[in-house]
């Protein structure tokens, strides 16, 4: 997204100055935004694994305990 700021400024700078006075500021900003997005993200998603239940626990119920599940 940050490297969509040149272009942005491109089309839309003469209509708002201030894109043209703060381009650096812009990127960066998008830049560190993106960057904590993805560690958030993988932070989620490391989450998201570990309460899953792992393979011995996805195993039906066998016997006396499966008709219990039911």
């Amino acid at each position: 997204m940050h490297r969509l700021v040149p272009a942005l400024v491109a089309e839309m700078g003469s209509a708002y100055p201030e894109l043209k006075r703060n381009e650096p500021l812009i990127a960066e900003t998008l830049k560190l935004e993106e960057i904590r997005f993805r560690e958030t993200l993988a932070r989620g998603l490391k989450l998201l694994d570990e309460s899953q239940p792992g393979p011995q626990e996805r195993r039906p119920p066998a016997g006396r305990d499966r008709i219990q599940a039911l």
